[in-house]
């Protein structure tokens, strides 16, 4: 007669000659099988199943490219928590489910989180990257800490933005922008969720959102037929309140088209055309002209072939 192990409710079998087919059991009955039998295949298999939730846990809270070796580190610190004292963590619990053995390593798993963190995140030094700045506010929430990183990231927003919308009595509305992006950084946890290499990866992301914020603002608050002109930076305006009216925009926009036509010595003189038009004419975004099956251009380079348009345009027509 089959006989059970000395946890109370255990439902596995115990036969000096039970074969077990361990490929097919479950974390719970895998894991009482181990207990009882000592096999070192069946602990290598559960090991094998619950190393990647425990890495899970880990990467949820040491995100960062750089705490790599710390988040290995701690998933095999924990696998070695389990084996000390011939496994006791594991023996002193009756496991109803797999889900139970899942929380228990979960907890487990955040505890060793938590205190490798206020082991090893301390202040930045004053004048230190902003990478750790960034990391360590992340972390634990210090305001100081926010204060020195707003103080950091303000001025090259203010500068984006002022590139765009540079009329003075657009001063409050490049207030409203500059607090939309602060809201903005925070929203799904955008921070967070990205993996920052270096500093300037975090410096081009805020220009290109502080751009995009400013350019959404002038889309929306146009003083004249969309389909009529051109975006304000071709024109070199600088914002949304001295476009030209409709029959001036026209001729502008007469002129620009007779130039990019002129090019045809230039291979790609239609598809650049395309491109300009798309983007100041009709409010593409370089992304989407990229996506384009006649354009079929990276974004950084439909990027640089307008950027490049703009120059030759401003020089041609003197602007």
């Amino acid at each position: 007669m089959a006989h059970y192990g000395p946890y109370e409710g255990s439902r596995m079998p115990q036969s000096a000659s039970f074969d077990m087919d361990l490929n097919h059991l479950s974390i719970r009955e895998l894991l009482e099988y181990f207990l009882r039998t000592r096999d070192p295949d069946a602990w290598q298999k559960f090991e094998h199943r619950v190393h990647p939730f425990i890495e899970g846990i880990f990467l949820k809270r040491l995100y960062s490219p750089f705490q790599a070796d710390a988040r290995q580190g701690l998933v095999n610190g924990l696998l070695e928590r389990l084996i000390e004292d011939d496994y006791r963590l594991l023996r002193n619990f009756v496991w109803p489910d797999d889900e139970a053995i899942y929380s228990f390593l979960r907890g487990l798993a955040r505890d060793m989180a938590i205190e490798w963190e206020g082991c090893n995140y301390k202040p930045p030094q004053a004048g230190g990257p902003i990478r750790e700045l960034l990391e360590y506010f992340l972390r634990t929430g210090d305001p100081d800490a926010w204060k020195e990183l707003e103080r950091k990231i303000r001025p090259v927003i203010e500068a984006n933005i002022f590139r765009l919308l540079r009329s003075p009595s657009l001063a409050e509305t490049r207030k409203d922008l500059i607090n939309d992006l602060f809201i903005k950084l925070f929203e799904d946890d955008r921070l967070r969720n990205l993996a920052w290499t270096h500093e300037d990866a975090i410096y081009r992301y805020l220009k290109v959102m502080a751009r995009n914020l400013a350019i959404d603002w002038i889309r929306k608050n146009r003083k004249f037929d969309q389909t009529s002109g051109l975006s304000p930076e071709v024109l070199n305006l600088g914002d949304g309140t001295n476009y030209p009216k409709k029959a001036e925009a026209r001729i502008v926009l007469a002129k620009i088209d007779k130039y990019l036509l002129s090019r045809k010595s230039k291979p790609d003189y239609v598809r650049d055309r395309n491109i300009f038009m798309l983007f100041y004419r009709w409010g593409y975004t370089d992304k989407a002209i990229a996506a384009l099956p006649s354009i079929n251009l990276s974004t950084k380079k439909v990027e640089n072939i307008r950027r490049q348009l703009v120059v030759e345009v401003k020089r041609e027509l003197k602007w």
